[in-house]
């Protein structure tokens, strides 16, 4: 018995994959984002959790998501719940809580000037809330990381996207950077995301990193099959960034 485990411990930890830049290839294209990872809010002081505070990040963009939302005002349960949540991309469409599907291209919530603030007036942004989930892999940690982009940092992960593209390096295969830059507006103050490009990844990093994906594979899809309610509510309910600019 003893002698089974240590074997399987042996295997575990020389654990290899032939092709790791393909795996990690696959992986990306499959957009395998994982399963309930702990998620960071973006403030003004930083990347925010529950119970951690950073100021910065550097490792591995696995995955990048959309997402939008619009809620209304339950008197029932005194909270926002969401009315309409997106369900398919290109082209975007929602799907209300009662079984309907929105094009988000017409529809009025989706429009510049609709949003609600907390005090019930009127803001300059959208009442459908869009957002881009980062799934993150940190230097040092074991499991990936969800970073909650809000709409006033959505600019900088799709500038940067489209950089990473035009030189050709993939997401998944380089380091990155990532830091908040604060910015203030009378008394408001919120945090806006930089990502900065360090280098490629070498040879032995990419298959550490094709290891760890293949250990974590079965709850990164089984994550990436919860439905876009679950995503919007559970997994971000507290991450609405409070000094989102209107």
């Amino acid at each position: 018995m003893e002698q089974n485990q240590a074997l399987a411990i042996t295997e575990n930890q020389n654990l290899q994959v032939a092709n790791p830049v393909e795996a990690l290839k696959q992986f990306a294209e499959q957009q395998s984002t994982g399963f309930r990872p702990m998620w960071y809010a973006i403030r003004d002081s930083g990347f925010v959790a529950e119970n951690d505070t950073r100021q910065e990040f550097r490792g591995v963009i696995l995955a990048v998501r959309k997402t939008r939302r619009h809620t209304i005002y339950d008197p029932e349960t005194e909270q926002q719940v969401p009315e309409c949540v997106l369900v398919r991309t290109d082209p975007d469409v929602g799907q209300t809580m009662d079984g309907k599907m929105r094009s988000c291209a017409t529809c009025p919530f989706n429009k510049w000037g609709t949003a609600i603030r907390p005090d019930g007036t009127k803001g300059r942004g959208k009442a459908c809330r869009e957002k881009r989930l980062i799934l993150f892999l940190p230097d040092g940690f074991a499991l990936p990381v969800l970073i909650a982009a809000p709409p006033t940092s959505i600019r900088a992960v799709e500038t940067f996207r489209s950089y990473m593209q035009t030189i050709g390096k993939p997401l998944i295969l380089s380091r990155v950077r990532l830091t908040v830059r604060r910015e203030q507006r009378g008394g408001n103050a919120w945090g806006i995301l930089q990502l900065d490009y360090e280098r490629p990844l070498d040879e032995a990093e990419i298959a550490e990193l094709a290891a760890k994906i293949e250990k974590i594979k079965a709850q990164v899809d089984q994550w990436m099959a919860a439905s876009p309610q679950d995503i919007d509510v559970d997994d971000l309910e507290g991450a609405e960034e409070a000094g989102d600019v209107f």
